[in-house]
């Protein structure tokens, strides 16, 4: 387990950094043993709120028979972790046609999937998708949600809406190289939350727009200081 504290920010230059937490857990299928602890790890059976993200190996798969490991993966996500929104799968180019992945995308039972994209995308594609749970859930025993939003073509029995596509993509969502304005708009924004001042809102807008409106200002105030001066200094004159 890897983690990072909440970072003291009050009144400080410095943004507020959250807590992270990264867990990874050895998961055996093959033994009561190991199937009776995953049915008990916390982290598999509740939806954290926060920057947290678990990394869960499957103890006996490997590259070498994707067969197996596809049966394996959709046996654990369907029987071991909580919910039934969304998911995603990653794979190469060479194996996305690979019968092991096929069945991997078929069997998951998730109400939408993204194949190398981020399943959220899907949200945005109701158009043409639909966005809920998978279907079986009860008032009883409630996961995910029950109903679904989308489907504006009506089709009947809709179980799971999956996008497809390429591994890279320039229509995925991606990090810049470069995150300095980002990361001043960031900066600009905790300062303004914690000490809402008039000097801070102009830091705010600055970060922004991407211009230094004090400077601006300043400017400004020159000019008219200076035309005001000329002004009375041709009155003066005449």
């Amino acid at each position: 387990v890897e983690e990072r504290h909440l970072s003291p920010a009050k009144f400080s230059d410095k943004p507020l950094l959250l807590p992270y937490l990264q867990i990874q857990v050895d998961v055996d299928l093959d033994s009561a043993a190991g199937k009776e602890a995953a049915s008990k790890e916390y982290a598999f059976n509740n939806e954290p709120f926060a920057p947290m993200y678990t990394i869960a190996t499957l103890k006996g798969t490997s590259q070498k028979d994707i067969g197996k490991f596809g049966k394996t993966a959709s046996t654990f996500c369907n029987e071991y972790l909580f919910g039934t929104l969304s998911g995603s799968v990653t794979s190469p180019p060479s194996l996305l046609e690979d019968e092991g992945v096929e069945t991997l995308i078929a069997e998951m039972r998730y109400g939408s999937l993204g194949v190398n994209v981020w399943g959220g995308l899907n949200y945005l594609a109701q158009g043409c998708g639909q966005w809920g749970a998978f279907p079986g859930e009860t008032l009883d025993s409630v996961q995910s949600g029950i109903g679904k939003i989308g489907n504006l073509m009506a089709m009947p029995d809709y179980e799971k809406f999956v996008m497809r596509s390429p591994i890279v993509s320039s229509t995925h969502l991606s990090l810049k190289d470069d995150l300095g304005k980002e990361q001043s708009i960031l900066e600009a924004v905790n300062k303004f939350t914690l000490d809402g001042s008039i000097g801070n809102l102009v830091k705010l807008l600055s970060a922004v727009t991407g211009v230094n409106l004090m400077k601006v200002a300043l400017a400004g105030t020159s000019v008219l200081v200076a035309g005001l001066a000329y002004f009375v200094s041709y009155k003066k004159q005449h």
